[in-house]
């Protein structure tokens, strides 16, 4: 398997794409925390610990970037919908079509730093921790994976102006006046509303209603 990523490194022409291969899970468990990574690539199957389990505990410092599992057969993959995996691949598989689709939001580029003042201090919040951004009264409120949430002083802008820069990154969506979303976090899809991973239920408002079907099919295509 880190064969085949790194002849998709060289194809697809990212030599900034770092690729970490474990030969064992307690391995990665070791380094989480220590080391961030975009996307994980996991089989089902593992020594000593089953990939889901391993993905649990992935899910306890990373909730957001994507996990991919890999088996040889489709037993199994009912369970892995706990740790919101974004897809289930059963060998053989196109590798190159899962890496683009996995990887467009990041691939070649450094992830994005948004930052927020609170009564705190001046804070810096890596993009791909973010799962959702809310207006509440005159302060916006973001919410990550690990659970923590940040508010702001008061506002002195729109909300609009205050999430231009996450807007600008394919992750994220607007869903409502007072509501940004990153893809990467929903848990669910429906047609008013977005269920995120941590339960959390982020209105879809009729204006947005098209923009948010459209932005979200070509996301996840």
């Amino acid at each position: 398997m880190g064969e085949l990523v790194n002849q998709y490194k060289k194809a697809r022409g990212l030599p900034m794409l770092k690729i970490l291969i474990y030969d064992s899970p307690g391995k990665l468990e070791a380094d989480l925390g220590k080391v961030e990574s975009d996307a994980y690539l996991l089989d089902l199957m593992l020594p000593g610990m089953s990939g889901i389990d391993l993905a649990k505990k992935i899910r306890k410092h990373d909730g957001c970037n994507p996990i991919i599992f890999i088996s040889p057969s489709s037993r199994g993959v009912r369970g892995a919908s706990g740790v919101y995996a974004i897809r289930y691949f059963v060998r053989p598989f196109e590798l190159y079509d899962l890496l683009d689709d996995t990887l467009k939001p990041t691939a070649g580029k450094k992830d994005g730093v948004y930052s927020l003042n609170t009564a705190e201090g001046r804070q810096s919040i890596r993009f791909g921790e973010i799962m959702y951004v809310e207006r509440i009264a005159q302060a916006i409120v973001v919410t990550t994976a690990g659970g923590r949430a940040y508010e702001s002083v008061t506002l002195r802008e729109s909300f609009a102006s205050k999430v231009k820069p996450l807007l600008e990154d394919a992750r994220f969506m607007q869903t409502h006046v007072s509501y940004l979303v990153n893809m990467n976090a929903i848990e669910l899809y429906q047609k008013h509303q977005i269920i995120m991973q941590n339960g959390r239920v982020i209105p879809i408002s009729r204006k947005y209603l098209p923009a948010v079907k459209e932005k979200y099919d070509a996301y996840c295509m």
